[in-house]
């Protein structure tokens, strides 16, 4: 997948220091901020969870 061609892709990106996580569509992941810990929950492209 080329997300610079296709217009689904979005960006992810951290709630507490906005670093960019990822870019594409997401159906169902967890993913921890590298920077700053911060582990966010993401379902189809919608943030449902948040904690540290």
């Amino acid at each position: 997948m080329n997300c610079n061609t296709d217009c689904t892709c979005i960006e992810i990106r951290c709630k507490r220091c906005k670093r960019l996580l990822m870019k594409g569509v997401v159906k169902n992941v967890e993913i921890k901020c590298p920077k700053c810990g911060y582990i966010q929950m993401f379902e189809e492209t919608k943030l449902i969870k948040n904690s540290r």
